[in-house]
């Protein structure tokens, strides 16, 4: 399993790295010996081959957590249980766009919490989250309406450091 930071070049992704000013807009799980790779984007929360996932974007960070086929399966379908089928929070994206340009345009802050974050909708950082705690008990956990880019998600591991 490999927690994996990426960037592409679509519209959306260069936005993201604009508006952050940072080097990766996505983050997502690899499950490599399943050859699957979980995330939230504009259609939802899914599963992607991984050959496709990575046709489209660049890992621009990674931290590799050695596990076997079997143990990948498990945490694969565990969090597949909490968040498939999921839909991408569209709302939260934008409160994050509008508080950017804020940023950008009027340096005011960006707030710790996303006002327009909801439970039944995720952002890619958001699947980080369901990661079972047995897995890396070390993690930091989100709030589920934490305002935070997938860079601010890595910087903030303990491993990252």
């Amino acid at each position: 399993m490999i927690l994996i930071w990426t960037k592409s070049k679509s519209p959306l992704s260069k936005v993201i790295r604009w508006t952050s000013g940072q080097d990766c807009s996505h983050f997502a799980v690899h499950f490599e010996t399943l050859g699957l790779v979980l995330h939230s984007n504009l259609i939802g929360v899914h599963l992607s081959v991984d050959q496709d996932f990575f046709h489209e974007g660049v890992n621009v960070m990674h931290y590799k957590h050695i596990t076997g086929m079997i143990d990948e399966s498990a945490i694969c379908l565990s969090m597949m249980r909490k968040i498939a089928g999921k839909g991408y929070a569209f709302l939260a994206l934008f409160y994050f766009a509008w508080r950017t340009l804020l940023l950008h345009v009027f340096r005011a802050p960006l707030p710790e919490k996303n006002a327009w974050a909801d439970s039944r909708q995720f952002l890619c950082t958001q699947v980080y989250d369901v990661i079972p705690d047995s897995i890396i008990p070390t993690f930091p956990h989100l709030d589920e309406k934490a305002m935070v880019t997938p860079h601010d998600l890595w910087s903030s591991c303990e491993y990252a450091t």
